[in-house]
C-alpha cells in the first residue's frame, strides 16, 4: 500500500477550506496584537507612534507555531489515509503512554498537570489525544461488518474504552474542558454510528449517577465555575473574568476600536487570560460587532465545509474522522465564545486559529491536514 499520497491527489486541494483557515489566523494574529499592545494614550500623531504601542513577541511566536502547523498539515495530508489507518494503533497507544507520564514528568501549572516544559517551550499532550481518540475510534467502528446500529452493550463498551481512556487521563489532570471536547466528539462520531436507544439511555442513567461522585472529586475552581454559572453561588473572580469580556465586548459596539483604538479594555489588561481563553472578548472589541459575526460566519463555513467532506466520503473510517473533527471545531467555538459572552461555564478551552498557544494550533492543522487528505479521494 502506498504511504504517500499519489501526485493527483495535490492537484485536488481544497483552496476554499485553506482560504478559510488562512482568514481565522489572520484574526487571531490581529487580535493577540491587540491583546498585548500598550494602552494608548490618545497622543499618538503619527502610524509611527501607534505602531510604537504594539507588542509584537507573543504574535511572532504565534506566526512560528503556525509555520509549524503548516509543515504538519503538509505531512498529515501528504500521507495516505489508509497508511494512516493502518497506524493508528501505534499513535493511540503512545499518545496515551505520553498522558501517563504526565503524572510523573510533568510540573503543576495553575493546579493542573497538563504540560510537558522544554524551557520556555510548553507541550500539552492532550491537545493530540483529541485527534488519536477520533482516529482509533473511527478506525474501531469502520472495522465493524455491516450497517446495523450498535445494539450490543457489551460491542458498545468495548468500542468506547478508545475514547474513555484519554477522557478519564485528561479530566484527572485536572482539564474538565477539553475532556468535554472529547466527550463531544465521541458523542459525534456514535450519532453518526448510530447506537440503539436503550444504550443511549442507560449512558444518559450512568452519567447522571456518577456526576455526584464526580462533583466530589472536582476541584474547588472548578465547582465554583459551575455554581456560579447557575447563579448557586458568589465568586468574585469568575464573575469577573465574564464581566468584563462581556463589557469589552460591549465597548467595541458596531464596528470596534480598531487596532490602535483608546480605551480598549484589553490594553488596560481589564479582560483576564486576553490572548487565548477570552481572545473572542478582544475580537469583538477591536472588529466590533460586524467584526464578531464575520469570524462566527467563518467558523460555520469551515464546520460547513468539513461535514460536507464526510458527507461525499465512501468510506466509513474516512467519514467518522471527519465528523470527529467538526465534532472536535464546534465544541470548541461554542463553548469558548459562549464562555466568553457569559452564556456558557468558564473552562479555558481556546478559540481555534484565534486564541494564542502552540499545541492547540499545532492540533488543529494536522486535524485539517487529514481532512484534506481524506477531501481529495471523493
Amino acid at each position: 500500500m502506498a504511504k504517500l499520497l499519489d501526485r493527483s491527489g495535490w492537484k485536488k486541494i481544497d483552496w476554499l477550506l485553506i482560504a478559510n483557515i488562512v482568514a481565522l489566523v489572520i484574526v487571531g494574529l490581529i487580535s493577540i496584537t491587540a491583546a498585548t499592545a500598550d494602552p494608548a494614550t490618545g497622543e499618538e500623531v503619527t502610524l509611527a507612534d501607534k505602531i510604537a504601542n504594539l507588542n509584537f513577541s507573543t504574535v511572532w511566536r504565534q506566526c512560528v507555531w503556525f509555520l509549524v502547523g503548516v509543515v504538519g498539515m503538509i505531512a498529515a495530508f501528504s500521507i495516505d489515509y489508509n497508511y494512516l489507518k493502518e497506524i493508528t494503533p501505534i499513535i493511540y497507544w503512545v499518545n496515551i503512554v505520553i498522558l501517563l507520564l504526565l503524572f510523573a514528568l510533568a510540573t503543576a501549572t495553575n493546579n493542573t498537570v497538563s504540560w510537558y516544559k522544554f524551557g520556555n517551550i510548553g507541550f500539552q499532550p492532550s491537545e493530540l489525544a483529541k485527534i488519536s481518540t477520533i482516529l482509533m475510534l473511527s478506525r474501531a467502528l469502520a472495522a465493524r461488518t455491516g450497517d446495523e446500529k450498535i445494539t450490543s452493550f457489551r460491542e458498545f463498551f468495548h468500542l468506547a474504552k478508545y475514547a474513555v481512556i484519554p477522557f478519564i487521563l485528561i479530566a484527572v489532570q485536572p482539564d474538565l474542558g477539553t475532556a468535554m471536547v472529547v466527550a463531544c466528539i465521541t458523542i459525534g462520531i456514535f450519532f453518526v454510528a448510530r447506537v440503539d436507544k436503550k444504550i443511549v439511555l442507560s449512558c444518559i442513567g450512568a452519567v447522571a449517577a456518577i456526576l455526584p461522585v464526580a462533583w466530589l472529586f472536582m476541584k474547588d475552581y472548578q465547582r465554583n465555575r459551575i455554581l456560579v454559572f447557575f447563579g448557586l453561588a458568589q465568586d468574585s473572580a469568575s464573575q469577573y473574568n465574564v464581566n468584563m469580556s462581556k463589557m469589552a465586548i460591549g465597548n467595541g459596539q458596531l464596528t470596534g476600536n480598531g487596532l490602535f483604538g483608546t480605551g480598549g479594555m484589553s490594553q488596560l489588561n481589564w479582560v483576564p487570560v486576553k490572548e487565548s481563553d477570552f481572545i473572542f472578548a478582544v475580537t469583538g472589541e477591536t472588529f466590533g460587532f460586524i467584526g464578531g459575526l464575520i469570524v462566527v460566519l467563518l467558523f460555520g463555513l469551515l464546520l460547513w465545509r468539513t461535514i460536507s467532506i464526510a458527507l461525499r466520503a465512501r468510506d466509513k473510517y474516512a467519514m467518522y474522522v471527519v465528523v470527529g473533527v467538526a465534532c472536535m471545531i464546534f465544541a470548541h467555538v461554542f463553548e469558548n465564545i459562549g464562555m466568553a459572552m457569559g452564556v456558557m461555564p468558564v473552562t479555558g478551552i481556546p478559540l481555534p486559529f484565534i486564541s494564542y498557544g502552540g499545541s492547540n494550533m499545532l492540533t488543529n492543522m494536522l486535524a485539517y491536514g487529514i481532512v484534506l487528505n481524506i477531501a481529495t479521494k471523493w
